[in-house]
């Protein structure tokens, strides 16, 4: 793409020329074009587009001329917004007038080498830019502002070539130009002194003298004064006949392939203790011999980047060490000074390497563009390593790269200089932990590390494989050789004193890493502090959001900052809901110490909050549309909520959230499950017991039980300490789910018991009710009917009483279940139809995959096979979809005794057997469903006279059914363990047994217990 100005203002993308709207929108597109990527305020445009008269919609105007310049520009230039103005950045753009410059600095520096033909051509090379006046077509208040410097310097550069042209004994073809040009600006005195000259060369002294006395005609009477002191000196030479001959062509101070000085040398020492690494370095010095990309005329150019103190500039050196033979022409170095927050600018360094070059001070180019053009002409032909250490930005870089294919160029820095075209990046993370080791036992006594191998560990730990960290406490620990390594350990252990151990003589961790944190702009800082408060591994990009307070977008663009300074690290790339970044430990300790000391309490305790909030919104998101409810339905009961406000991210996060609930809650439940402790940890007891409620559907439908227990019984000790009886209860609920999910039937009871009571205390009868249901199923797993009956009853009038299906249907199902172990199958039938209607009518597919597996085993027993094989076809089906696999296997064990009561010995055994290697799976070895498995294949074993193994596999169910103190599930099993000795002719045994049967049942409610 091609800017133009020096002409009609233009816009050229190969070779076609981009349509601009009017006067106004190419003054705009020059006004930037002219600032040389610097902002431009908005006053200032409008001065330049309306004068001191502009419109009200002034603002309003301005934002649709650059929106519109935009789309033309794409990405080859961009506008950017910068408070209170805009600036544009040129990028891999042309721009006709700093191309202009750009060769009037080298023709100026040619004159000044008497390089009379290069000036001329380069010169010549930039007045054909010029299509006509400049700045067609805009506004006059910007014409009248920039037009006079831009022909000023097209003036300048005219004069200048004539003046090379001179050098060169061209005066016959000049007389002509000159002649035109002074007709054109009389009161150009160099001109007219320029045209006396050509004249006087041409044997035409009279014609140069008539010149002369036209001009000092003119100038007295257009201005009233007498010629200049050129002017007059041309003259006078001319008068008097002496006008120097012209001069002769200086030859170029270096030519090809030799040069005045030493070749440079410039690298420094190779690192002697240089440990690991090894793939990075030959990557390194891979990028540097290999082919240009696409075969590209250009350096191989390479950035090694990373966060502060990760050994950027060690690599270099040590890979470019062994690369020093295949540049022959020397090496180059320089430090940018980023690592010292000290930008050393491109011009300063220029001017050193030129020298090193053999290029005398005196033939130096004063400005930085005339140096560029220098330098990349001195290594046009040379093979040449650079090495630009700590560079700060991409403009740092990009005025120090050689032009020629055979230089290569390595560049390190914190940042990633992701606008340099062609490079290679060669990033770069902390030392793993054997390299670290090896690092710091290299600076240790060997006999010292012997016996001490622990603490050697735990201090390459605490320092994250940081080599500059690491080599601070090497030299901790070489200065004071009394140590054991044990003491540095604790002391680094210390947030308030880790990274003052880090600082020895020259080695400072903390002022390395504060560099890169005051060159952020000031959102970022506080996204740093305020993300490191969090106790959590990694975080998503909208994080920066919630703790900021701001929308989602500039969240997000906020973490692209630090991650681009190396301040957060990439945790995973492409993770659902996005990347997420984690900080390096030494880094969330600055980070925290920054806090503490620029932000008040109130402050840091509202973006942790906010946070908080925005995971409790989205958690609520996932939760609603896990796959255990319907797509279409939304009416089962939201999620206990308590005193934390929720903070709400965009639209978008939100409906990606809730196209893959099950993933973002995998992908978050480290997070979720650290926020819990944090939150119980901080005195926040409501927001730890709504995180972890939040949670608890996830959990139970992917059957991960321990991180359930884990965060409830933390949040549970949080709100008990503060008295909230409210998160209390909804903890012990959650608890007795996970106990029932457990077969931890003591548990169930004593949570559900004291659950119901306390919603029954704070007026929550839905709740209290499904916890007396709870209560309830206890109380009958355990064989005690009749005390399982009163808080059946009491559920379902609350439940009714408060008119919630989902309370009702829990009460209903817990009745059936009771009348189920009582054989009354027709009763308990009806109340599962009963909860399965309500079931389907929330849309909860788990519960209703729960009752159509119980309506299976009562239409078995009724006789009814082929409705019992609809219902677990169907149960079956549900949880296959749900992908609950704990579902799944109990379902499996319905069809393996429905297999086996219709005789199908072979289809129930595969049953049985998926089912008992499916709860393995899935962390409930020797609980309900493994028992019930077991049962059904020992009295397979027994019907095929495998009495043996009929008798161990009863024996054992048995024996899981005791441990799980069910009573009744135990006697059934039993029962068939007798007749399983008897046919083994252990007589004495089943008389025991069958003994034990009926001590069970008789301990058990009468059968005819009269139903609710």
């Amino acid at each position: 793409m091609e800017l133009r100005i020096l002409g009609p203002v233009e816009i050229w993308t190969d070779d076609n020329r981009n349509s601009l709207d009017g006067s106004k929108q190419r003054t705009v597109l020059a006004a930037l074009l002219l600032a040389r990527e610097r902002m431009i305020a908005d006053h200032q445009l409008s001065a330049l587009l309306w004068g001191a008269d502009p419109p009200a919609t002034m603002n309003a105007q301005i934002y649709t001329y650059i929106s519109r310049l935009r789309k033309l520009l794409q990405e080859d230039a961009t506008i950017v917004r910068q408070r209170p103005g805009y600036l544009m950045r040129i990028g891999t753009a042309r721009f006709d007038f700093a191309d202009f410059e750009r060769l009037s600095q080298l023709g100026r520096a040619a004159l000044r080498e008497r390089r009379y033909e290069d000036a001329a051509r380069h010169f010549r090379a930039g007045l054909t830019l010029w299509r006509g006046p400049a700045l067609t077509d805009v506004t006059e208040f910007l014409a009248d502002v920039e037009l006079p410097r831009l022909e000023e310097a097209r003036m300048a550069a005219l004069e200048s070539r004539i003046e090379a042209d001179l050098a060169l004994r061209r005066h016959a073809q000049l007389v002509a130009e000159l002649t035109g040009l002074v007709a054109a600006y009389p009161l150009a005195e160099r001109l007219r002194a320029q045209l006396m000259i050509a004249l006087f060369r041409s044997d035409r002294q009279a014609d140069a003298l008539a010149v002369y006395q036209s001009g000092r005609r003119i100038l007295a009477e257009e201005l009233g004064v007498d010629p200049g002191p050129a002017l007059s000196k041309a003259h006078m030479e001319v008068l008097v006949g002496e006008v120097p001959p012209a001069p002769t062509t200086r030859p170029a101070a270096i030519t090809a392939g030799q040069w005045t000085r030493p070749r440079p040398a410039m690298l420094p020492a190779d690192i002697a203790d240089f440990t690991g690494r090894e793939a990075e370095v030959e990557q390194l010095r891979g990028l540097l011999g290999g082919a240009r990309p696409d075969g590209a005329g250009r350096p191989a150019v390479a950035v090694v980047h990373g966060m502060p103190g990760v050994g950027k500039s060690a690599l270099a050196v040590h890979a470019l060490h062994g690369r020093t033979g295949d540049f022959p022409d020397g090496q180059l170095y320089a430090d940018l000074g980023g690592s010292a927050g000290h930008r050393t600018e491109p011009a300063d360094v220029l001017a050193g390497f030129l020298t090193a070059l053999g290029v005398s001070r005196d033939a130096i180019p004063a400005d930085e563009a005339g140096r560029v053009q220098l330098y990349r002409s001195q290594l046009a032909r040379r093979r040449v390593l650079v090495l630009l250490d700590n560079a700060t930005d991409d403009r740092q870089v990009r005025a120090l790269l050689p032009g020629g294919a055979g230089c290569a160029v390595v560049v390190t820095s914190r940042a990633r200089l992701a606008t340099l075209a062609g490079v290679r990046p060669v990033p770069l993370a902390p030392l793993p932990a054997p390299a670290a080791e090896r690092l710091v036992r290299g600076a240790v006594q060997a006999e010292r590390v012997a016996s001490q191998g622990c603490a050697l560990h735990r201090i390459v730990q605490l320092c994250g494989g940081l080599p500059l960290a690491l080599r601070a406490a090497a030299a901790r620990l070489a200065g004071r050789p009394h140590w054991p390594l044990a003491r540095l350990a604790d002391r680094l252990g210390d947030d308030r004193r880790a990274l003052d151990e880090l600082r020895v003589g020259e080695i400072d961790v903390r002022g390395s890493l504060e560099t890169s944190y005051r060159s952020l702009t000031g959102n970022a800082r506080t996204a740093l502090r305020r993300l490191a408060l969090l106790d959590v591994d990694a975080v998503p990009a909208w994080a920066s959001a919630a703790v900021l307070g701001v929308c989602e977008d500039r969240g997000e663009d906020v973490t692209a900052e630090l991650v681009e300074a190396n301040l957060l690290e990439v945790a995973t790339a492409d993770g659902h809901g996005g990347p997420r970044y984690r900080f390096h430990p030494l880094v969330r300790r600055l980070a925290r110490e920054m806090a503490l000391a620029d932000d008040p309490q109130v402050d840091r305790a509202a973006a942790v909050d906010r946070a908080l909030g925005a995971w409790l919104w989205l958690a609520g998101e996932a939760d609603r549309r896990l796959p255990d409810r319907e797509a279409l339905i939304d009416r089962r009961p939201r999620l206990a909520a308590g005193d934390t406000p929720r903070w709400r991210l965009g639209a978008r996060l939100a409906a990606a959230v809730a196209a893959v609930p099950l993933a973002w809650f995998a992908t978050e439940s480290t997070t979720l499950r650290a926020l819990v402790q944090q939150a119980a940890a901080d005195d926040r007891p409501h927001a730890a017991w709504e995180i972890a409620h939040a949670a608890a559907n996830y959990f139970e439908l992917s059957g991960r039980y321990e991180e359930w227990h884990g965060t409830h019984q933390r949040a549970l000790t949080a709100v008990r300490a503060g008295g909230d009886e409210f998160g209390e209860a909804v903890m012990l609920l959650g608890l007795a789910r996970l106990s029932a999910a457990l077969d931890d039937v003591g548990a169930r009871l004593t949570y559900a018991d004291r659950a119901a009571r306390l919603f029954q205390a704070t007026g929550d009868a839905a709740r209290a009710a499904e916890a007396l249901a709870h209560a309830g199923g206890a109380y009958r797993l355990t064989g005690h009917h009749d005390r399982a009956l009163p808080p059946l009853r009491r559920a379902l009038e609350l439940a009714e009483a408060a008119g919630d299906p989902g309370a009702t249907a829990a009460a209903l199902q817990g009745t059936g279940d009771l009348l189920l172990d009582q054989d009354d199958r027709p009763t308990a039938a009806q109340e599962y139809e009963h909860a399965l209607d309500l079931w389907r009518g929330l849309g909860d597919r788990r519960r209703t995959a729960g009752v159509l597996r119980r309506l299976g085993a009562v239409d078995r027993e009724r006789g009814r096979f082929e409705d019992a094989a609809a219902r677990l076809g169907e149960s079956a089906q549900i949880a296959r979809d749900m992908g609950d696999r704990t579902l799944e296997c109990f379902v499996l064990v319905g069809q393996g005794q429905l297999a086996q009561s219709t005789g199908r010995a072979d289809a129930a055994r595969q049953a049985y057997t998926q089912a008992i290697r499916g709860f393995d799976a899935v962390g409930l070895p020797r609980r309900s469903g493994h028992a019930a498995a077991l049962h059904g294949l020992g009295e397979l074993a027994l019907a095929e006279g495998r009495v043996a193994a009929a008798v161990q596999m009863l024996a054992d169910a048995a024996d899981v059914w005791r441990c799980l103190s069910m009573p009744l599930h135990r006697a059934r099993t039993l029962a068939a363990l007798g007749d399983a000795q008897v046919a083994r002719g252990h007589f004495e045994d089943a008389v025991a047994t069958w003994q034990t049967v009926s001590d069970l049942r008789e301990r058990a409610v009468p059968q005819n217990t009269p139903t609710p």
